[in-house]
């Protein structure tokens, strides 16, 4: 059984990674071995993902656990806003947003990961669309290797368009952790020639040097979504 580490915004609050539109089979009950039913435990059948990292994609039509499950009723249907706390022989997951009944999410309602992108975009010091020329390793580090050192990169970038900020040039280098610790693990990690959108923060990646990094997943943005990370910036 593994519990996948906490996925956590700056503000310490933890992000919701699996949306999903479910429906309430039984009250009290779990999936779970390790999880025995309680009055706070919930089975769903998760009808439609909205959100979800692919090895999560798997699992339209699959019944799963859902932790502090308060306020729901058998049958009823919503969009969950859930963070995955076991992946063992099923799948535990705990809210981390309020709910919303599902004839409310039909009209549109914003869902948490394109918040989180907003929030981002609002963030980011740079917001650039282009292609990585070359990658190479750095020697950025703040004191001796230990398990949890990033083991930074730095991708050059070919800017062919900036959405956010200023520029000079055409060319933006962007440090990014090549470890899979799990400090690191969701950070993004690039390759020669890959395109798209990069939400870039300046950070400091030694403890005498400063640059722009990308190391929330939402930081990277392929080609296609391009024109959705500039119609969020004229909201």
């Amino acid at each position: 059984m593994q519990q996948p580490p906490d996925k956590q915004h700056e503000s310490g609050e933890r992000i919701a990674s699996f949306v999903f539109l479910g429906t309430v089979l039984e009250l009290g009950a779990s999936t779970e071995p390790s999880i025995q039913g309680k009055q706070d435990t919930a089975v769903l059948r998760v009808e439609r993902i909205l959100y979800a990292s692919e090895a999560l994609q798997k699992f339209t039509g699959l019944q799963l656990t859902l932790q502090q499950a308060s306020g729901l009723k058998q049958g009823q249907q919503a969009v969950f806003f859930t963070d995955v706390l076991i992946y063992g022989q099923s799948l535990v997951v705990q809210e981390v947003e309020p709910r919303v009944e599902a004839p409310e999410a039909m009209q549109g309602r914003l869902l948490p990961p394109e918040r989180r992108l907003e929030q981002r975009i609002r963030a980011a010091d740079l917001i650039v669309h282009g292609e990585v020329l070359s990658v190479e390793i750095t020697e950025a580090t703040n004191g001796p290797l230990s398990e949890h050192d990033p083991l930074w990169a730095k991708a050059k970038v070919g800017v062919s368009r900036v959405l956010k900020g200023d520029l000079q040039g055409h060319e933006v280098e962007v440090f990014f952790p090549t470890s899979i610790d799990h400090l690191w693990y969701k950070a993004p990690k690039f390759q020669m020639g890959q395109r798209g959108t990069w939400l870039l923060h300046f950070a400091e990646v030694s403890k005498n040097e400063r640059a722009y990094t990308a190391l929330d997943p939402i930081d990277f943005q392929n080609e296609e979504n391009t024109n959705r990370v500039a119609a969020l910036l004229e909201m």
